[in-house]
């Protein structure tokens, strides 16, 4: 809550025409704000929020249509400036650590064989609560889906970043 108190107070001395406080209190809150620290997995499923009901294009990056990797690559390095491999089989070799179904947590990268190739084919982000969100097909657009019997029968494995 002081956070937030600190940052609607620079916000409205930043813009205000009369200041409350002299130069040296003001560079004080400043540095205050500027040292808070915004928890890595809200700043992810804030990103990727803003883009549901975006366009599934084949191929796409963004930053208005996107394929389920380029969907997945635009939100990490704009949210966390990690440049992660562009397809979904290289993304999901990016960590060692590979999570089962039981260990992933909200923000964690999830891949699917949604192929039957036996090989990652898919790549969405874990919301918890058995959802995620992904750019599933052509036929659709970005969303949130349930883990479930299909997706959870094609799950392959998830990495934490």
């Amino acid at each position: 809550m002081k956070y937030i108190f600190l940052f609607f107070l620079l916000f409205n001395l930043t813009f205000a025409d009369t200041t409350i406080f002299n130069s040296s209190e003001l560079k004080v809150l400043k540095n205050e704000i500027s040292e808070l620290k915004v928890n890595p997995i809200d700043k992810v499923l804030s990103e990727a929020f803003k883009l549901l009901g975006m366009k599934y294009v084949w191929g796409a990056v963004g930053p208005d249509k996107f394929d389920c990797s380029g969907f997945v690559l635009y939100v990490i390095e704009k949210s966390l400036n990690i440049k992660l491999p562009r397809v979904s089989a290289d993304m999901a070799v990016f960590k060692n650590t590979k999570l089962s179904l039981n260990e992933i947590k909200t923000g964690d990268l999830i891949f699917f064989d949604t192929l039957n190739k036996n090989r990652v084919s898919h790549v969405g982000i874990y919301l918890g609560d058995n959802k995620f969100i992904h750019a599933p097909n052509a036929s659709k657009n970005v969303m949130i889906s349930e883990i479930n019997s299909y997706y959870k029968k094609k799950f392959k494995w998830g990495i934490r970043l």
